[in-house]
């Protein structure tokens, strides 16, 4: 939401790792009979709440108090695969489907955080089939931008108001692939992975109308790319796999996207980058099991500052204004945290 504005008074002290405690703890709901294992499909703040996705609803928290404000249920469990991460005014993206078997089409909703009201939804092309493969999806969407769906056929880009389909390109692939991965819109930013003997994985470069402008592999001494990841200031950035067997083989990694070579090169010790979100001109990083944040700067990969997060236990960070929220499993202990900068 503030990636491109000036950085705030909280990024300092970056070498005193201090313990911050949150404003309020969200704890496991007393109707959640699901067992809900899996991490939430995603979250977000804005000016009244924090709002949280799972598989089967969303659910928003008073920004001040941490009381449930709304809820809203999907049509079936487990039936939310993907949403946009980012809110324009106060409204969201969701990808659906209407059952839990996924025999049926899946749905472009947007949802009003304000009230959790329905504004609009409208049913994929019926040519287009979503999968989720460990974080990969092949479909991403944005709420300012709209929608992008690539597989081994086709690359498809969705309006951001209707869900209507703008443009539709022929895939530059002949081959069959194992995976599509779009990891950004703006640029439009597509991983393929090719069969093999060894996994084989190209990053393609798109345009605004779905020319492909620049394609390339990843940077030696790199293998693989795993998420999370996101794109920032023309850098594709990653967690990414070396081939050594012992140490730290996964880093942070940052390749220019103009030039498919290394920028910088960010390792966190044993710890596992657990999400990646951008907030006013920083990349911060939620690391550890959950309890530990840093902000770094994107174009060095320097820390400029840390923090130790009271609680253990998080998958998703996201920031908004003076706030940051850590999501975790919706049967945790603490599913939902919420800080303040300081």
């Amino acid at each position: 939401m503030y990636e491109d504005s000036t950085p705030a008074p909280p990024w300092r002290r970056k070498n005193r790792l201090l313990k911050q405690r949150p404003v309020w703890t969200a704890l496991t709901e007393a109707d959640r009979h699901l067992r809900l294992t899996d991490t939430p499909v995603g979250g977000w703040l804005t000016e009244r709440y924090a709002v949280r996705a799972d598989l089967d609803r969303l659910r928003a928290y008073d920004l001040t108090t941490g009381i449930v404000r709304w809820t809203r249920p999907l049509p079936a469990p487990h039936t939310l695969d993907t949403v946009s991460p980012d809110v324009d005014n106060d409204t969201v993206l969701l990808l659906h489907f209407d059952d839990s078997s996924w025999h049926t089409d899946g749905r472009i909703t947007a949802v009003d955080l304000t009230h959790g009201r329905q504004q609009w939804s409208r049913p994929l092309d019926p040519d287009v089939t979503v999968h989720r493969s460990y974080g990969r999806p092949n479909t991403a969407l944005s709420a300012r931008t709209g929608g992008a769906h690539a597989d081994d056929r086709h690359l498809i880009r969705f309006a951001p108001d209707t869900g209507t389909m703008q443009w539709r390109r022929p895939a530059l692939s002949k081959a069959p692939l194992l995976s599509t991965w779009v990891v950004s819109l703006e640029p439009l930013v597509v991983i393929v992975e090719s069969p093999g003997p060894r996994v084989h994985q190209e990053i393609r470069v798109h345009d605004g109308a779905g020319e492909l402008t620049f394609r390339f592999r990843l940077p030696a001494p790199y293998t693989e790319l795993n998420p999370p990841a996101l794109v920032l200031n023309g850098l594709l950035i990653a967690e990414m796999r070396r081939p050594e067997r012992s140490g730290h083989t996964k880093r942070l990694v940052a390749v220019d996207l103009s030039t498919g070579k290394l920028r910088w090169e960010w390792r966190a010790g044993y710890d596992v980058v657990r999400d990646l979100t951008a907030h006013r001109g920083r990349l911060l990083v939620l690391h550890a099991a959950g309890h530990r944040v840093a902000a770094l700067d994107p174009a060095t990969g320097n820390t400029v500052m840390r923090r130790f997060l009271w609680g253990d236990g998080g998958q998703l960070l996201r920031a908004a204004d003076t706030h940051f929220a850590v999501f975790n499993n919706a049967d945790a202990r603490r599913p939902l945290r919420l800080f303040r900068w300081r």
